[in-house]
């Protein structure tokens, strides 16, 4: 469930970030630059800068973290 203060932190008060990894266990970090709240379990994220994120979520969908 998304808190009133992990929404604040997703929502660009303070900086996030997300980090995968690729089916080999490879990380990769990227920092969140746009976030928009969608409900109490969903963020919508911009993903102009996001190709190795969604393709490490897409093979990988169990290994991330933001």
């Amino acid at each position: 469930m998304l808190t009133t203060e992990l929404r604040l932190a997703k929502e660009g008060i303070f900086p996030s970030i997300i980090v995968t990894g690729s089916p080999l266990c490879t990380p990769n970090v990227s920092l969140l630059s746009q976030v928009w709240y969608v409900d109490h379990s969903h963020v919508a994220l911009s993903y102009q800068f996001f190709n190795k994120t969604k393709i490490n979520l897409a093979t990988n969908p169990d290994h991330w973290f933001a």
